[in-house]
């Protein structure tokens, strides 16, 4: 009797046995294929970081570039400041303006202990340099130059993003405001044609040389692969070492730590329909992404895997980082549009009827509607021009005077509010 029930101890113990093999090779990931990161033979974004580093340097190790640093871009120089400030920096201008047209790829790899951000405070110092010295053109009312750098500075923030991360968008995002900013203070006072036909032609090709936000999750779609894979092949010991992973996931310590052990473990043992749902998810998500701004999107289901909750950007979803990628856009074509109605304006008396006599194609379009931009002219005030931005609504050509992205409408000038009102909106803005 005891014999027979050891036998079926050991029968029963033999059957689970085979039911857990065969759940774990059933379920457990057996390869993540992640392709190799490619770059062009002359590429461009490594002697950008070069000549970033450069920059940082001139400014840890020089004393007097320094003190002259600090005081930008709130503090006027003196001319002898300035003239030093132009000679130590303009050769490092020069030297990236040389770049922007050639091939560049973002160079990072795909793994998701990878951090590559050293060089973006480099790129902010190199936009925050070349908007200053825009800011020098713009005193000396030097047009022409200024939208040279203008276009030099936009094209640099899109390259910067080409084939790059969230991160990189990111970055060039503020390097590319800083070229928008000058731009619109100075737009009502550019007359001069040949600068208003730069403007023009930099619209144009903007549409060209723009690098879509959507580009990104897919490189961010490959670093959470990365995480997969590095989960697969790493001793447990070491991955639980890698403190940046936990970094890059959100995590802090305690309850997401013992969160984040956990799932790891899952990822070890039934790995297989786990990233079946993250591509699933995310197949979802660039079905979303890629829907014009003006089309609703609909959330992503939450996901029943909790390290798919922390590895997918979800956040390529959310109002604000939707638009602000239309706001650049927007902010473009509108400047673009009101060169080509003031050039109109020069060439024939008077100003065009509509904006479709002057065959400005998609740089007429409202990235925010998938309409016409509004364009009004007034008999006494001139013209308005304008975006409804990312609140979808027609503020009658007011725009933020705080610079906010998410209220008022995007025009082509930057104007201040008049200090005795108490609305962060300007007043209706009409140009000549």
């Amino acid at each position: 009797m005891r014999k027979r029930g050891t036998l079926i101890a050991l029968g029963i113990f033999g059957v689970g046995v085979v039911l857990c093999g065969g759940w774990y090779f059933t379920n457990r990931l057996t390869g993540v294929t992640i392709p190799e990161r490619r770059y062009p033979p002359d590429n461009a974004y490594p002697k950008y970081v070069q000549i970033a580093e450069r920059l940082r340097d001139k400014f840890n190790y020089d004393p007097q570039l320094i003190a002259i640093y600090r005081k930008l871009p709130d503090s006027p120089l003196t001319p002898e400041e300035r003239v030093y400030f132009l000679e130590q920096t303009q050769p490092l201008m020069d030297a990236y303006a040389q770049l922007v047209d050639d091939p560049c790829v973002a160079v990072y790899e795909y793994r998701h202990d990878f951090l590559s951000s050293h060089e973006f405070a480099g790129f902010r110092e190199i936009a925050r340099v070349e908007s200053y010295h825009m800011r020098i053109l713009q005193k000396e009312r030097r047009w022409r130059e200024l939208v040279k750098r203008a276009h030099t500075l936009i094209k640099f923030s899109h390259q910067i993003r080409n084939e790059g991360t969230s991160m990189h968008h990111l970055v060039g995002a503020a390097v590319e405001s800083l070229a928008l900013n000058v731009l619109c203070e100075s737009f009502p006072q550019i007359d001069d044609p040949v600068a208003l036909e730069s403007i023009v032609r930099t619209a144009r090709q903007y549409e060209r040389f723009h690098v879509p936000r959507r580009q990104a999750l897919l490189h961010d779609k490959y670093r959470g692969y990365s995480f997969y894979k590095l989960c697969t092949q790493l001793p447990l010991t070491e991955v639980f070492a890698r403190e940046q992973w936990k970094t890059l996931l959100g995590l802090e310590g305690g309850v997401d730590e013992v969160r984040f052990a956990r799932e790891v473990l899952r990822v070890r043992f039934e790995g297989a329909p786990m990233l079946a749902e993250y591509e699933s998810l995310m197949n979802r998500l660039e079905t979303e992404v890629k829907k014009p701004l003006w089309e609703p999107v609909n959330p992503l289901p939450t996901p029943r895997y909790a390290v798919n909750e922390l590895l997918l950007p979800t956040r390529f979803l959310e109002p604000r980082v939707r638009g602000l990628e239309a706001w650049y856009i927007a902010q473009v074509r509108v400047l673009g549009c009101a060169a080509a109605i003031r050039l109109h304006r020069q060439r024939t008396g008077s100003y065009p009827a509509d904006l479709k006599l002057l065959d400005l194609g998609d740089i007429a379009i409202d990235p925010f509607t998938g309409k016409s931009l509004i364009y009004r002219v007034g008999a006494s005030q001139g013209f308005q021009i304008y975006s409804v931005g990312m609140n979808r609504k027609d503020d009658g050509g007011r725009a933020p005077s705080d610079r906010r992205k998410d209220s008022g409408d995007i025009t082509p000038a930057s104007i201040p509010k008049p200090s005795q009102k108490s609305t962060s909106l300007t007043d209706p803005i009409w140009l000549r």
